[in-house]
């Protein structure tokens, strides 16, 4: 089926995944910047802020690789060995939903514990 413009339906599919590979690219950049920065504050003494967003940035980190991985192999060995959509999808959604809350989270922490630090450290 061809659209006006002269795409077809493939064409967009590939332009879909390669959009999709080089978004996640850049945001595992990020997180590899944030973990970085993490593992910084750690070496300067700033230790209960950094572990808080060292696992931050490794939950999100690891909710973009499961992600990568279940679009690209896993979905695809269910589909073949019979499992239902309607069961897998969901659940793999709360999964990363609940991960990305628990990053969310830890860099909360990370920004209170941070604050409190500073403050103890200037003697307010």
């Amino acid at each position: 089926m061809v659209y006006g413009g002269g795409m077809n339906i493939q064409n967009m599919a590939d332009i879909y995944v390669l959009t999709s590979i080089i978004t996640s690219g850049l945001l595992c950049l990020g997180y590899l910047a944030g973990i970085v920065v993490a593992v910084l504050m750690i070496v300067r003494k700033v230790k209960l802020p950094g572990i808080f967003a060292v696992v931050g940035f490794g939950l999100f980190s690891f909710n973009l690789v499961f992600g990568l991985v279940y679009n690209l192999l896993l979905r695809q060995l269910l589909l073949e060995n019979g499992f239902s959509p309607e069961l897998y999808y969901p659940i793999s959604s709360c999964f990363q939903g609940f991960v990305s809350f628990l990053g969310f989270a830890a860099l909360i922490v990370a920004l209170i514990t941070g604050f409190l630090t500073k403050k103890q450290a200037e003697g307010i």
